[in-house]
């Protein structure tokens, strides 16, 4: 992640392979039932994610890659899963201004499911 959040190019071909990705499992399962939604794999830490210039790194690929989700079926949710170590990295209280932040700016993140980062 760490280098996620520090290159824009690289947040820019995780982006276009998600969309590639995406679209090819929605024109392959997304008229199946069991196809609820979706998961955005990336795992955001506290350590990792510490200048306002990462979050909008982050809001910026979010933003996109929900909209484009959205625009497939807008009745599907998208999931992401972010974990908190409370080892080091940015406080609690950082953190949680970290997410108010980029929950406000994407709307179409339906779903926080926190982990807690034990195993981390």
């Amino acid at each position: 992640m760490m280098i996620f959040c520090k290159a824009r190019l690289l947040v820019r071909r995780i982006f276009d392979y998600s969309i590639e990705i995406a679209g090819d499992i929605y024109s392959k399962y997304g008229s199946n039932a069991s196809f609820k939604g979706w998961y955005l794999s990336f795992e955001v830490d506290n350590w990792n994610f510490l200048t306002s210039t990462q979050w909008d790194r982050m809001n910026v690929f979010y933003q996109n890659v929900s909209n484009y989700l959205k625009s497939l079926n807008s009745s599907k949710t998208v999931m992401i899963s972010p974990f908190y170590n409370t080892f080091g990295g940015q406080t609690s209280a950082a953190w949680q201004t970290m997410w108010q932040y980029i929950l406000a700016a994407n709307p179409n993140i339906d779903i926080l499911a926190l982990q807690d980062g034990v195993g981390a």
